[in-house]
């Protein structure tokens, strides 16, 4: 049912840039504004204002994407590698999963033992909508709480309510 917490993502060190490559973004971070400066100054000329209310609109699109533009390169500026939080706390989930009278017990067979073989603490519950005394027994050889209701309404949502 539960286990020692053992993640299955690997823990990858992550190195800090080096300073060519902060540099490079620097770099490339300056050419964004020198041709952004010449493009907004060439796009303001009133030569190129058509129709003036779809200009405008036009233009209002255009500064926020610009904006948004210079708030990414901001963040880039001083690119670095977060530090990585201690968890205080091990947190646990819980798998729910239903059966009606009528499914294939052999696929909620397999789906428990799927349940039971992961490796994050958890766990396991069986929503049996049929009392089902067969999965009642797989359960308790495979490690799953079984769970059943008197009162059936709601079909399937109504059991895991």
């Amino acid at each position: 049912m539960t286990g020692s917490y053992k993640s299955s993502f690997p823990i990858v060190k992550v190195n800090s840039p080096k300073k060519i490559d902060v540099w490079t973004i620097r770099i490339l971070i300056g050419c964004g504004l020198v041709c952004m400066i010449f493009f907004v100054l060439w796009f303001i000329d009133p030569i190129h204002v058509g129709y003036g209310p779809i200009y405008w609109l036009l233009t209002c699109a255009l500064f926020f994407k610009l904006l948004k533009m210079l708030h990414e390169w901001y963040h880039y500026w001083s690119v670095s590698v977060p530090t990585v939080p201690v968890l205080k706390t091990k947190f646990t989930v819980d798998i729910l999963t239903t059966s009606c009278p009528g499914e294939p017990r052999e696929m909620i067979i397999r789906t428990l033992k799927a349940m039971a073989a992961i490796k994050y603490p958890h766990i396991n519950y069986l929503c049996d909508e049929g009392n089902d005394p067969v999965l009642k027994k797989a359960c308790e050889e495979i490690g799953i709480i079984h769970v059943t209701r008197i009162e059936k309404k709601d079909a399937k949502a109504g059991n895991i309510n």
